[in-house]
């Protein structure tokens, strides 16, 4: 088992037992709007097989997701992970934090606090991202905040200042898959648009979906140049390693705007299993 699949396991198993606590209490001032619940779903998906959702098992081995590189090399997600800080919803227009004076909320951003850690695979995250409270209305933004130094809820990560973790395979048909593994540096945070705004409701529980197209993230790299750099400094398994904005020649940064470029969200009320999940992405 490769280590992305045994963190994989980790975090489901985590989730089992984890607590699910009310990530933030507070109440609407007069004349303000009511606050609603809400609950939001972080997940990667890709459309290079033409179906936009995680690759069945079945497809390729293992599971995951795949992607092209800038020269159409084909690359298999085995694992993603990303560690926030906290999530950021900018209150829409007409709002702003002074009326709002339970939530945490600074600077016309209501903040839900973590730290969270999030299996984009699969869409699930430690503690789980259920049963907040933001005002009603339209959103049109969705941060992430940096993680804090020396802040690390699994011990899974080699650096205070990596914050996302891809693992993956590079296939190549004149020799077996190249393996890699990507740690960036988020210190600046993602932000996150939808310009037609996603509604949030006071009536309902409003599902929040963030979708990520993993399958853009490497355009504009070269991975294969990448993997095979001498300084990649692959490990004693074989395992080439990525880090940093700096990887191949500033790579790191490129791969780095990719996925926030590559994001979006929308929401929607009642209840939803995996598949539903897969639909809507």
């Amino acid at each position: 088992m490769n280590p992305g699949s045994a963190i994989g396991l980790s975090i489901i198993c985590l989730c089992m037992i984890h607590c699910n606590p009310d990530r933030m209490a507070g109440g609407a001032g007069a004349g303000n709007p009511p606050l609603a619940e809400v609950s939001l779903v972080i997940k990667a998906r890709s459309t290079v097989l033409g179906k936009s959702s995680a690759v069945r098992p079945s497809a390729l081995p293992g599971s995951g997701l795949i992607a092209k590189d800038s020269l159409g090399a084909t690359l298999f997600l085995d694992s993603i992970l990303t560690r926030v800080e906290g999530i950021d919803f900018t209150l829409p227009d007409s709002l702003d934090c002074s009326g709002f004076t339970e939530l945490s909320c600074v600077q016309g951003e209501v903040a839900i606090k973590g730290p969270f850690t999030v299996d984009l695979l699969r869409g699930l995250a430690i503690p789980p991202l259920v049963n907040f409270r933001i005002p009603a209305g339209l959103y049109r933004k969705i941060g992430f905040e940096p993680i804090s130094m020396g802040k690390d809820t699994l011990g899974i990560w080699d650096s205070t200042t990596q914050n996302i973790v891809v693992w993956g395979r590079l296939m190549d048909s004149a020799s077996s898959p190249k393996r890699f593994v990507v740690r960036l540096n988020l210190m600046e945070g993602l932000d996150f648009e939808n310009p037609g705004g996603a509604r949030v409701k006071p009536d309902s529980l409003n599902n929040v979906l963030l979708g990520l197209r993993a399958d853009g993230w490497f355009h504009g790299i070269d991975m294969r140049a990448c993997v095979a750099d001498p300084g990649t400094g692959a490990d004693s398994a074989g395992v080439a390693r990525l880090q940093g904005d700096g990887f191949c020649s500033g790579m790191g940064a490129k791969l780095r705007r990719n996925i926030e470029f590559s994001g979006g969200f929308d929401s929607f009320s009642g209840g939803f299993d995996s598949e539903d999940l897969n639909n809507k992405l």
